[in-house]
């Protein structure tokens, strides 16, 4: 029997597409001020090498790739919520300067949904629904914890917050779904085109 072309979910995990939703993380984090931010200057070479890993197809298909771009993830986003808790009332205002531009809030959507539509596109084979569910939780968990204790401490120090969706949960939540319910209805259509009839 032949082998079915290459689908949908074929290309969208091949290393090119994979590269390329790399690549518009980096540019969120280069073309914004997101990197005066400690976390985001740890995420940029943990990125950019994910991206030359791709490229060079050392590990596109390695699960251990995936799960270690995972723990990565987790590990800047702790780094966020340690460098909230440390700072000072000074560098706690200059986050918030930074936090309220625009393209600060355009780079953190930008990131938030290209790694929530990397961790969706991911086959179950490849990266485990209970990987991709666990990360997407603690991620989600680390930014709010953020956002709590950032908002605390911007009261105590009399800078205003205000809030307003979250400009990293939601883009994450829906890169994620979108990604994942896309992979799951056109690997569906790729298999029932080449079912017997």
């Amino acid at each position: 029997r032949p082998r079915p072309p290459p689908g949908l979910v074929d290309v969208l995990t091949a290393p090119p597409a994979q590269a390329l939703v790399g690549t518009c993380g980096v540019l969120g984090i280069l073309l914004t001020k997101l990197g005066d931010r400690p976390a985001f200057q740890v995420a940029l070479p943990i990125a950019s090498f994910a991206v030359f890993a791709i490229l060079t197809d050392a590990g596109s298909g390695s699960s251990k790739l995936r799960k270690a771009a995972c723990v990565a993830a987790l590990c800047i986003g702790a780094i966020n919520l340690i460098e909230i808790c440390v700072l000072s009332g000074e560098g706690i205002a200059k986050v918030h300067e930074v936090n309220e531009s625009s393209s600060s809030q355009v780079g953190v959507v930008v990131v938030g949904a290209t790694f929530g539509g990397w961790l969706g596109a991911q086959p179950s084979k490849d990266l485990s629904l209970r990987w991709q569910a666990l990360t997407l939780s603690l991620l989600l968990l680390l930014a709010v914890g953020v956002d709590v204790i950032r908002w605390a401490r911007e009261k105590a120090s009399g800078v205003p917050f205000v809030p307003w969706p979250h400009p990293f949960g939601i883009p994450l939540c829906l890169g994620y779904a979108l990604a994942s319910t896309g992979c799951w209805r056109w690997r569906s259509v790729d298999v029932a085109l080449w079912l017997p009839s």
